[in-house]
């Protein structure tokens, strides 16, 4: 019976620390997809987009320490070489800039959507 009692605490304890790792994955995205938001418009109106996007790497450096204890660095790593792109597509008026975001859109909701604890996995 304490084998049992054991086996559902640790089966818990897995389902609140993948709950956790999902809400802090989930509220960062939020942020950072706020952020892109801003740099997208201020590019559009061509007001301050360099601050923005220095903004951006600000709450990317944050992001990227509260999510390297979740998920693997190779994928942030990735994201980090997109938000250093930023800021050279930027300065040479490059028509990828745009793209570049929403580049690291569609990487950070893939990271928060590889987060889902699955059955198959837990077993």
């Amino acid at each position: 019976m304490k084998r049992l009692y054991t086996c559902i605490v640790i089966v818990c304890i897995i389902i609140t620390l993948s709950a956790g790792s999902l809400f802090i994955t989930r509220k960062s995205n939020d942020t950072l997809f706020s952020q892109l938001d801003t740099v997208s418009q201020a590019y559009e109106n061509d007001s301050n987009t360099k601050e923005e996007v220095e903004k951006l790497k600000s709450i990317w450096d944050k992001y990227y320490i509260r999510i390297s204890y979740i998920a693997k660095t190779d994928f942030l790593n990735d994201i980090s070489a997109n938000v250093g792109r930023l800021e050279y597509l930027l300065e040479n008026g490059s028509d990828e800039f745009v793209s570049e975001l929403e580049n690291i859109r569609t990487k950070a909701t893939l990271l928060y959507n590889s987060q889902f604890p699955y059955l198959y996995s837990v077993l």
